[in-house]
């Protein structure tokens, strides 16, 4: 990884800190790499941010892409059910189809052998002629009588030619429903016709919509492991500022820093606190072990330690706060300057060494008002609050290490924010 490469090149410039301790320029050489050490850590933790963002609006992707697979889902499901009801109906309609045509065909039939029979007496009436109606005259008793025998005759023909009408009739009627539910039935299959399409596309929507889903997946899956490395990454980049700051101590607690300090509280509303006084190498200031508070006026936190973000450290904000002066926790050597530049994050900040271990870090300053390697007081003014790197909003950002590890600033303080 990088950062063991990192690491190596810390070591190289360690090594030449030791050889040129004695001409007094440590703090330069310290700095630098510290500074590179930070910006790298900022510029993992602003690719994680970017990652996670994207992660989440993969997630919302995904949620949203289900959310359209349930709803063609739901549109498949209504349509089956919309295609199954034509098809049954369209069976029906088949149905009543073939009862129409066997009911033209029985009447049909009928008309058949009745026409058969019209023919057969029409022709025997033909071929019989006047010799008919004559064997009718001499046969009648009277003239009463062959009125009656021909008008039964002609009853006849005229029965067949009206059952002949009836039933003709009714299969004009039969074929008349017939050829409606044809129509009907021909409606259906169109509508059917329409359904299967809409299926069809349907059906295409949904593969798309799945391949769609697929991919988010795999992105999903790539940005879980992406942010698993950045992860890696991160702590190997803190490991790296850690031994930092131990080899930094290391050398501050070397045989010839034998100095030690105490003192009292300072005023500005500090406290009595855990930290403890300590010489610093090079006849570095000794901090009182007691940190006073660094903006004087100003005791609203914006942010806590910790505040559900990992924060470690505090913001100091308030109503009409930028510009407003920062002073020094407590005695120490400005270890670390920076102004004007991203500063990993911290934007234009600086870092005071109170000895045995412990810093204060300012950041976010709109300006300083002191230079690397400067001894300073507790309550000197450092520098001014301000909105510099990754801040939104004026205000400072607090922190108290102790040997290089963050930890609570509200520890020296009570009844704050």
């Amino acid at each position: 990884m990088r950062y063991k490469k990192q690491k190596t090149i810390l070591a190289a410039a360690l090594a030449a800190v030791l050889l040129v301790t004695s001409a007094g320029f440590s703090l330069p050489v310290r700095a630098e790499t510290l500074s590179e050490l930070e910006d790298q850590k900022t510029e993992l933790e602003q690719q994680k941010a970017e990652n996670d963002e994207k992660l989440k609006d993969l997630k919302a992707d995904i949620t949203k892409q289900e959310e359209y697979l349930a709803t063609l889902q739901e549109q498949q499901r209504t349509l089956e059910g919309q295609i199954d009801t034509l098809n049954q109906e369209t069976q029906e309609l088949d149905d009543q189809i073939l009862a129409l045509e066997g009911q033209i065909s029985e009447k049909q039939k009928k008309i058949d052998a009745d026409m058969e029979t019209l023919k057969a007496r029409l022709r025997a009436l033909y071929i019989a002629g006047d010799a008919s109606t004559l064997e009718i005259i001499l046969n009648c008793e009277n003239l009463i009588d062959f009125a009656e025998k021909t008008e039964f005759i002609k009853a006849i023909t005229e029965h067949d030619s009206k059952l002949m009408s009836e039933l003709s009739e009714d299969i004009a009627g039969i074929s008349s429903e017939k050829d409606k539910i044809q129509s009907y039935k021909d409606q259906v299959l169109e509508d059917k016709k329409d359904l299967d399409a809409k299926r069809e596309e349907l059906s295409g929507l949904y593969e798309e919509a799945q391949s769609v889903m697929d991919s988010l997946n795999q992105d999903k899956s790539d940005a879980e492991n992406r942010s698993s490395e950045l992860e890696g990454d991160l702590s190997e980049a803190e490991s790296a500022i850690d031994a930092w700051y131990e080899d930094y101590y290391a050398q501050q607690n070397t045989p010839d820093d034998n100095s030690t300090g105490s003192g009292d509280s300072g005023d500005n509303g500090g406290s009595s606190g855990n930290g403890s006084g300590g010489g610093s190498n090079g006849g570095g200031v000794s901090g009182t072990g007691m940190f006073i508070w660094p903006v004087p006026g100003y005791t609203w936190l914006s942010s806590y330690w910790g505040d559900g973000r990992n924060h470690q450290a505090i913001d100091i904000a308030g109503s009409g706060i930028y510009g407003a002066p920062i002073v020094a926790a407590d005695s120490g050597t400005v270890s670390y300057a920076e102004s004007g530049g991203w500063g990993g994050g911290y934007g234009t900040w600086l870092i005071v060494d109170h000895g045995n271990g412990y810093s204060t870090v300012y950041a976010h300053l709109s300006g300083l008002a002191v230079s690397q390697g400067e001894s300073v007081s507790q309550g000197q003014v450092v520098g001014y609050v301000g909105s510099t790197g990754d801040s939104s909003g004026p205000h400072l950002h607090f922190e108290v290490r102790e040997y290089g590890v963050r930890v609570n600033p509200l520890n020296w303080f009570s009844g704050v924010g």
